[in-house]
């Protein structure tokens, strides 16, 4: 998926909207691969990079949120991409640091077509969906809507 170009790829909050469209499709244990920009980063301003970077896992980010006494700002975006990790693997290319992505529980994606190939072959028979403009789109399954 991508996060359909500016301002919507911004950076990692803004593309959590694309990886949750594309998350509506994937079959737990699949994965998602995310191109977006991220030219302002996770970002630094707001509470999401400090949310996601807490505890080694996404369980511990979930459970993090589920500790506070009251909701935080920028909570539910860390909420649906933990959640949406605890299911399936999200792998992102973009101009952000190795170091940000992984702090966000994330995988770095270096060459996008070895990466694709290996998740094919990987994979034995997947089936695959390309989501152009991920979050101005609602994916579904044939049969399932």
């Amino acid at each position: 998926t991508s996060n359909s170009g500016f301002p919507l790829d911004q950076n990692l909050y803004q593309t959590v909207k694309g990886i949750s469209a594309a998350a509506r499709i994937v079959e737990e244990g699949g994965r998602i691969f995310v191109v977006s920009e991220c030219s302002d980063g996770v970002p630094d301003h707001g509470n999401f990079a400090q949310i996601m970077g807490d505890g080694a896992t996404p369980a511990d980010v979930l459970a993090y949120i589920k500790a506070l006494d009251r909701p935080i700002l920028d909570q539910w975006q860390a909420q649906i991409l933990a959640g949406i990790l605890e299911r399936v693997e999200i792998s992102v290319l973009s101009k952000m640091t190795k170091s940000e992505i992984e702090a966000c529980k994330l995988n770095t994606i270096d060459n996008l077509d070895a990466s694709l190939r290996d998740a094919l072959l990987s994979y034995g028979e997947p089936r695959a969906a390309v989501l152009p403009d991920g979050p101005l789109t609602i994916p579904f399954v044939e049969g399932t809507a």
